[in-house]
C-alpha cells in the first residue's frame, strides 16, 4: 500500500542528517507514517506536495478547468492603433485562479492594421497589461506605441465570456537637451544619448528602460520618446569612449539628471545635463606610483546608489611612469575604486593591489576640479600547506587560493601541479573572506586524490599592515558502499546519474554511478557541512528493465558534516508510483494535438524532477521511479489547445499535488 502525508513541513522526511567525525558513519532513512492524515486549512491542504514513502498506486485526476474567451477592440488613447515597422507589442493577461498556480496569456500586435483580439484563459480575475515590442522601441522609441509598459485594466473579475475593449494610454515627451544651461558641444563620437527608466510599483513588475535616439557627433541634440504614464528617472547615458585619452567635451558616463518625475500628458520637457571635470595624480602610499612589470590597473568612479551604467574607468595606469588621470562626469555623488590587474601578482611584490575596491566614498563633484587619489598598499605573503603538511604533487591541477572582499573584487594564488607554493600579494587593507577553490576533475569516484576537490570558505580576516599570513588547506577523505534499497547497485544499459556532495558554499562535487559496477566511493573534500543528493540522468524515464534507478532524484542526507576521514555508506532509497490519469474523474479525451504531460518535481527543490508524456490519446497509465520525499506534481498543459475557443481539456497549467 501506498503510504502519503498531506500538509506542510519545514523539516520533510525521507531526509536524514548524520555528523561525519568518528571512523564509521550510520545513518538512517525517517519514513512517514501509514495513511491518511487529517489536515485543516481548505485550499491549502497540502501545498508543500505529498510525501511519499514508499510502492504504491497515486490516481492523478486533472480536474476540469472553466474557461472563458475574451475579446476586444485594442486602442491607443481612444484612437486607431497606428501602423508600425514591427509587431506593437502584446496585450498581456495575467490571470489568478482559485485552485492552481497563476499564470499569462498573451495576445501580439501586429505591426499593421485594427486590432480585435481574442483569448481563451480560466474563469477568474486578471490584470491586464501593455508588453511594449523590444525591437520597436530600439529602432523607433519616439513612438507612437509605447516603449514601456504597465496596466490598462487591473483586478477585473472574469466569470463569463464577453467583451472587454481595451485602451492602451501613452504620452508623447520630447525637447531640446543642453549642457550647464548651454547647446550641447561637438565631440569626437556619438554624445550619448537619454534614458527613460521606472522601477518597480506602479503596476510595473520589474525594471523598465528606454532610451532615445542617439545625440550623434555633432548638432543640437534633440530627442522625442513615447511612454507608458508614470514616475520616471530621467538620465544622461553618455560614450565611455570618449573618454579613453582622458575629459571630454561632454559626460562620459550615465547619471540621473531628473528623478521621479511624473510624466502623464504629452508635452514639451527640456533637459539641462551638469558636467563636471576632474582629473589629478594617482599615488600609492602617499608616494609616486612605481613601475611594475604589468599595467598597474586603473580608476572606476561609480556613482552613488548603484546607479546602473554609472561607473566608468579611467585610462589604464600603464607598467611605468606617473600616473595622470581625466574624466568627464554628469555632476553628482561617486565613489571611487581600484581596478585590479591580478595579473601583475606572480610571485614578485607588485606596485599596485591585486585585489581591486573602494579607495574613496561620499564624494559630491558638483564643480569641475582636481582630485587627487591615494592607494594604499600592503604585502602578504607566506607558505600554503596540505593539512599542515607540504603540498603533494598531483597529476592535474591542485586548485587555488582566492583572496576576496565584500565588494565583488578577488585576485587567486593558483597551487599549479607540483612543488611547494610560496605567494606573495600586493593588497589593499581591509577584510578578506580567503577561499579554497578545488579542481573537481581529481575526483572520479573511485579513488580519493591527496587534495580536496571540493572548495569553500577557509577564513575570514581583516589585513592591515604588511606581513606574513601562512595557509593551510584542511581535507577529509571520505569513502563507503553504494547500494540501492540496501542492495548492490542494479547493472543496466542506461546511465545510473550521480550522488552528489553540495557543500553550503555552493561548491559540489559528484560521483558518476556510470551504467554497471563501482559498490564503493571515495573523494577528498574540503571540511563542511554537505548535502548528499541523488541525481537522476535525465531524458526519457525508462521503467525495469532497462532502468532501475530513480528517474526522480531528490536528497539523500541533509546537512552531514565532514570534519574528518571516515566512511560514508550512501544508499539509494527507490520507490515505484503507478496510477491512472483521468480528467474530472472520467477517462482522458482523445485529442488531435498533445495533451501536455505531468511534471514531477521536490518540494525541497533537490535532486531532478521527471515529465511524464499524457501523450495524444487513449487511456494513460504512469510508472515513475523516484526517490521518496515530498513531491509536487502539475500538468503541464499545451497552450495550443486555448487556440480554437474553449478546450476540452485544460490548455493553462495546473497544481495536482502542492501549489505554486
Amino acid at each position: 500500500m501506498l503510504s502519503w502525508v498531506w500538509g506542510c513541513a519545514d523539516d520533510p522526511k525521507g531526509e536524514s542528517t548524520a555528523n561525519m567525525g568518528v571512523t564509521t558513519v550510520e545513518t538512517t532513512m525517517e519514513t512517514a507514517d501509514s495513511g491518511n492524515v487529517p489536515t485543516e486549512g481548505g485550499s491549502e491542504t497540502g501545498c508543500e506536495g505529498l510525501e511519499l514513502a514508499q510502492d504504491g498506486v497515486l490516481d492523478l485526476d486533472v480536474p476540469a478547468v472553466p474557461y472563458v474567451v475574451v475579446k476586444g477592440a485594442v486602442r491607443l488613447n481612444g484612437g486607431a492603433l497606428p501602423d508600425a515597422d514591427a509587431p506593437r507589442g502584446q496585450i498581456q493577461f495575467d490571470y489568478v485562479t482559485p485552485g492552481g498556480p497563476p499564470g499569462v496569456v498573451a495576445y501580439a500586435l501586429e505591426a499593421t492594421g485594427a486590432e480585435e483580439y481574442t483569448v481563451v484563459l480560466p474563469a477568474g480575475a486578471a490584470t491586464v497589461r501593455y508588453v511594449p515590442d523590444p525591437g520597436l522601441c530600439a529602432a523607433s522609441p519616439e513612438g507612437p506605441m509605447p516603449c514601456t509598459g504597465g496596466v490598462i485594466v487591473g483586478g477585473v473579475v472574469l466569470n463569463d465570456s464577453g467583451i472587454l475593449d481595451v485602451d492602451i494610454p501613452a504620452v508623447v515627451v520630447g525637447g531640446k537637451v543642453t549642457q550647464n544651461g548651454a547647446a550641447m558641444p561637438d565631440a569626437a563620437g556619438d554624445r550619448g544619448h537619454l534614458e527613460f527608466s521606472r522601477a518597480a510599483g506602479e503596476g510595473v513588475e520589474a525594471v523598465e528602460l528606454v532610451a532615445t535616439a542617439s545625440f550623434e557627433e555633432t548638432g543640437l541634440a534633440s530627442y522625442q520618446v513615447a511612454l507608458f504614464p508614470g514616475t520616471y528617472d530621467v538620465a544622461f547615458a553618455g560614450n565611455a569612449g570618449l573618454c579613453s585619452d582622458g575629459a571630454a567635451p561632454v559626460p562620459c558616463n550615465r547619471g540621473v539628471v531628473l528623478p521621479g518625475l511624473k510624466l502623464m500628458t504629452t508635452g514639451v520637457l527640456d533637459v539641462d545635463v551638469k558636467r563636471v571635470e576632474v582629473k589629478g595624480v594617482v599615488k600609492v602610499n602617499g608616494a609616486a606610483m612605481a613601475a611594475g612589470t604589468a599595467d598597474r590597473g586603473a580608476l572606476r568612479f561609480d556613482a552613488a546608489g548603484g546607479l546602473a551604467g554609472g561607473g566608468i574607468v579611467t585610462q589604464p595606469f600603464g607598467a611605468s611612469g606617473l600616473v595622470e588621470y581625466g574624466l568627464s562626469l554628469v555632476a553628482g555623488a561617486y565613489s571611487v575604486a581600484l581596478v585590479a590587474n591580478p595579473g601583475q601578482c606572480t610571485g614578485e611584490p607588485a606596485p599596485t593591489p591585486c585585489v581591486g575596491g573602494p579607495v574613496l566614498s561620499s564624494l559630491m563633484l558638483e564643480a569641475s576640479g582636481t582630485l587627487d587619489v591615494d592607494i594604499p598598499r600592503i604585502e602578504v605573503s607566506g607558505k600554503v600547506t596540505l593539512k599542515g603538511a607540504a603540498l603533494p604533487d598531483q597529476t592535474g591541477d591542485r586548485g587555488a587560493l582566492v583572496f576576496g572582499r565584500e565588494s565583488g573584487d578577488a585576485t587567486s594564488v593558483p597551487l599549479e601541479t607540483t612543488g611547494p607554493i610560496n605567494y606573495v600579494l600586493s593588497v589593499m587593507p581591509g577584510e578578506y573572506t580567503i577561499s579554497y577553490t578545488g579542481n573537481a576533475g581529481l575526483c572520479d569516484g573511485v579513488k580519493a586524490p591527496a587534495m580536496p576537490c571540493s572548495g569553500g570558505p577557509l577564513t575570514t580576516l581583516k589585513l592591515a599592515d604588511t606581513g606574513v599570513l601562512d595557509l593551510d588547506v584542511p581535507a577529509v577523505k571520505v569513502s563507503g558502499k553504494l547500494t540501492r534499497n540496501g542492495a548492490a547497485l542494479p547493472n543496466q544499459p542506461t546511465d545510473r546519474g550521480s550522488v552528489v556532495f553540495a557543500a553550503e558554499s555552493g561548491a559540489a562535487v559528484a560521483v558518476p554511478l556510470g551504467t554497471d559496477a563501482l559498490a564503493d566511493y571515495a573523494l577528498t573534500l574540503l571540511p563542511a557541512k554537505y548535502d548528499v543528493v541523488y541525481q537522476a540522468a535525465g531524458g526519457e524515464c525508462m521503467v525495469a528493465p532497462d532502468n532501475l534507478m530513480p528517474c526522480g532524484g531528490g536528497r539523500l542526507l541533509a546537512g552531514v558534516a565532514l570534519a574528518m576521514d571516515g566512511v560514508l555508506d550512501l544508499d539509494v532509497k527507490a520507490i515505484s508510483i503507478t496510477g491512472n490519469v483521468t480528467h474530472a474523474g472520467a477517462a482522458l479525451p482523445d485529442l488531435v494535438m498533445s495533451r501536455g504531460g505531468l511534471r514531477w518535481r521536490r518540494a525541497d527543490g533537490t535532486g531532478t524532477g521527471l515529465s511524464i508524456d499524457l501523450e495524444t490519446e487513449g487511456a494513460k497509465l504512469y510508472e515513475a521511479v523516484i526517490v521518496p520525499g515530498r513531491w509536487i506534481v502539475d500538468h503541464a498543459a499545451n497552450p495550443l489547445l486555448c487556440e480554437d475557443g474553449v478546450p476540452e481539456f485544460p490548455c493553462t497549467d495546473q497544481s495536482l499535488l502542492g501549489c505554486n
